[in-house]
């Protein structure tokens, strides 16, 4: 279940960072940032 919603979540927060700006480039997959 975590793993869905880890998915889910970076889904939207793939969405987030491109309206948002970028202040250096993302490496690490959004979902990561949670850990």
């Amino acid at each position: 279940m975590l793993r869905k919603v880890l998915d889910s979540g970076s889904e939207r927060m793939t969405q987030l960072l491109d309206v948002l700006p970028k202040p250096a480039p993302v490496q690490a997959r959004p979902g990561e940032w949670l850990l």
